[in-house]
């Protein structure tokens, strides 16, 4: 439909500001991450673990770790996931 697609102005100075906050961390540097797809979150949580202070995982993907370590009740929603879960805990 549309041969030309462009990013708006705003959406230079968001990626402008989340690039400083990723690579210029004010500390504490606290990482909250949610939902239940790991696969969409797996490269930002690759990059931000080292640099992170606390990582708080809540939802879905906080049961896909707890799957992982294999610790009761969490591994029955895990499952469900299209993802094989991380590899290091």
């Amino acid at each position: 439909m549309f041969s030309d697609r462009l990013a708006g102005m705003l959406v230079g100075k968001e990626i402008d500001v989340l690039s400083h906050i990723r690579d210029h961390p004010t500390r504490p540097f606290r990482v909250v991450v949610g939902g239940l797809k790991i696969q969409d979150k797996l490269a930002a949580l690759k990059t931000l673990l080292p640099k992170a202070d606390t990582v708080l995982l809540g939802g879905g993907i906080a049961y896909t770790f707890l799957g992982r370590k294999a610790w009761g009740r969490a591994t029955r929603l895990s499952s469900r996931t299209s993802s094989p879960g991380p590899k290091k805990c």
